[in-house]
């Protein structure tokens, strides 16, 4: 082993405390932003995954300001959209039901979603056991429900659930199909929802999966204009309802996810600029308690260099030990949100070897004014000092 690396060890287990304490602090620094990026990693896949289940060339009409839309005008819409390949109808019954069945009831999460038979379709659903929603359970307001896995498996742990009637909020229906778990995005999704027949109301919705042959922004502008005629809007008026393509979200998502990093980013400096200070006065403490032992190796040949090198070594095992410790933590921590929101195991890696960076440059900075003090010492004064 290099003279300088068991001397730095050998003066680092020295002073034990006062080493944890500042390796406990740049972990700290290098654990937020970790960890922050690993759950945003998580997320990110999870937004990514949920988009390609559900196809990117998308988009949703909803009611704007100009008064809903109602169930005729989405039928006419439906029956008269040449340029799209699907297209969907329906409404958000209850954002916060609960579904129960024999004693047993969901937590108030269950999405109740009154849809056609082509709703599946748009969202990227798929049927695991029983079968979908068909157009006579659509026109003729059968009393049936598809549940999704999250509430399939609260209900009936054991399996099955086909040919139960549970109870919703609207009453009891017939469970005729079990969906496939996908995972949700934070926190929502198909995984917790009951889908029922459509049936007029409030806050009627278009899905529209437009014909391969067009484009989404051309669609979109066909879809605006077939509408704004079924509503009776004149060409001059604004836009009495919304349009929002899944680019548009992904867009969002993609936005959020910088904001979250730069966020994650700052808080990390902050607390690594509080560890440098520490860092660089621990190493300034530990120059002025070893200075006859600065002296007495000076005096038996040591370079000024020599010495130098041996303090910011000190410094940089200190900050990589930290750096290590730090993105262990963040990276365990961040991987606590793939259990929450189902998300696959995720390592940042950019963001790993950005902390590497970082806790190198902190150990350099902090160790520079130390060991080049360290380095200036003379043997002669050095070997005087009490």
């Amino acid at each position: 082993m290099d003279v300088n690396v068991r001397i730095a060890f050998e003066a680092l287990q020295s002073n034990v405390l006062r080493t944890r304490l500042t390796v406990a602090v740049i972990a700290v620094g290098i654990m937020s932003l970790v960890s922050i990026q690993t759950a945003v990693k998580i997320m990110s896949d999870q937004v990514a995954g949920s988009f390609e289940k559900m196809g990117a060339g998308m988009f949703t009409i909803s009611s704007g300001q100009g008064g809903a839309i109602s169930l005729r005008q989405a039928s006419v819409f439906a029956e008269e959209a040449s340029f799209a390949r699907t297209v969907s109808i329906y409404r958000n019954r209850d954002m916060m039901a609960r579904v129960s069945f024999e004693g047993e009831s969901t937590d108030p999460v269950v999405s109740v979603i009154c849809a056609d038979e082509k709703y599946l379709s748009c969202q990227g659903g798929v049927v695991r056991e029983g079968r979908g929603l068909l157009p006579a359970d659509v026109s003729a307001g059968k009393r049936v429900v598809i549940l999704g896995d999250n509430v399939i498996r609260r209900l009936f742990p054991d399996g099955g659930g086909i040919g139960n009637q549970v109870t919703l909020p609207s009453g009891r229906y017939l469970v005729v199909g079990v969906l496939e778990r996908r995972g949700a995005v934070f926190g929502t999704g198909l995984d917790n929802s009951a889908i029922i027949p459509l049936t007029d109301g409030d806050g009627i919705c278009i899905d529209v999966v437009p014909d391969p042959d067009i484009s989404l922004e051309d669609a979109a502008l066909c879809s605006s204009a077939l509408l704004r005629g079924i509503r009776r809007t004149g060409p001059s008026s604004p836009p009495d309802f919304e349009i929002v393509k899944s680019g548009s979200v992904e867009e969002g998502l993609a936005s959020l996810e910088e904001k979250l990093s730069v966020a994650a980013l700052a808080i990390g400096l902050l607390t690594l600029l509080g560890a440098s200070v520490g860092l660089m006065n621990i190493m300034l403490v530990s120059v002025r308690e070893r200075t006859r032992e600065i002296g007495l190796r000076k005096s038996l040949g040591a370079r000024s260099s020599t010495i130098g090198n041996q303090f910011l070594l000190e410094a940089v095992m200190i900050g990589q030990a930290g750096g290590v410790s730090g993105i262990l933590l963040g990276v365990l921590f961040g991987n606590l949100a793939a259990l929450i929101m189902d998300g696959d195991f995720a390592v940042p890696w950019k963001w790993v070897f950005y902390a590497v960076a970082l806790c190198f440059a902190v150990s350099l900075f902090s160790g520079f004014l130390p060991a080049r003090k360290a380095a200036a010492l003379d043997p002669v004064d050095a070997l005087r000092e009490e």
